[in-house]
């Protein structure tokens, strides 16, 4: 059962208040550490957001990559950092037109809106992990029930992402869509993954209310 709660966003839209927004949600709500999305080079290149991202280290877990950065690190397999320790999140979406695919070790290939599990387990090695995220997969018609009984998907999911959704909408907070609280406490009973990264769009107060319900749901 999961353990640990990790928050997941855009060093983008908190680069100037990183260390202030880690502080907080670390050491005062009580995430147990970061899932941080790196879209840019730029951002790569920025010293002073380097130094931040090193300064955390001990709370970074994964980076998720985005647009240019994740183009980049598909096509050299390598990334100018982070450390090679952490994880690599990247979309399966950009993997479209490959029959297959090698990637390195630490790169766990989450399932992009409107893609399908039997494509995305097709093209990649046995070895790579899946990072499920529940909503890209509501919205792509799946329920939690069809989840599990997905040849081989569920022993390969190393990370989930959570969020609400509804229709085609995602990363909504909890409780704000159509996904239901307890199937999702009971789908989360039938895997062995032992952490999950809220990765809700929204502010501060939409974070932490998503962050309360789910520490209940973990509890109960």
């Amino acid at each position: 059962m999961v353990k640990k709660i990790a928050i997941g966003f855009s060093v983008g839209h908190w680069k100037n208040r990183l260390g202030i927004f880690l502080e907080e949600l670390l050491n005062t709500v009580g995430f147990d550490f970061a899932t941080i999305e790196i879209e840019t080079i730029d951002q790569l290149k920025d010293e002073e957001l380097k130094h931040e991202i090193e300064k955390w280290d001990p709370f970074i877990k994964h980076f998720h990559l985005w647009g240019e950065v994740e183009r980049q690190y598909i096509n050299e397999k390598k990334l100018p950092f982070p450390s090679e320790e952490k994880e690599i999140i990247i979309h399966s979406k950009n993997l479209e037109g490959i029959s297959t695919f090698k990637l390195p070790p630490n790169t766990v290939v989450e399932n992009s809106r409107e893609d399908n599990f039997s494509r995305i387990l097709s093209v990649i090695e046995p070895e790579t992990k899946i990072c499920l995220d529940i909503s890209h997969a509501m919205a792509s018609g799946y329920s939690l029930n069809d989840l599990l009984k997905i040849p081989d998907l569920i022993p390969r999911v190393s990370l989930i992402h959570v969020s609400d959704f509804l229709g085609k909408k995602t990363h909504l907070p909890l409780g704000k869509g159509s996904m239901n609280l307890e199937e999702f406490k009971n789908f989360l009973e039938e895997t062995n993954v032992s952490h999950i990264t809220l990765e809700v769009q929204g502010k501060a107060r939409k974070i932490l209310s998503s962050f309360t319900i789910l520490k209940k749901i973990l509890k109960t």
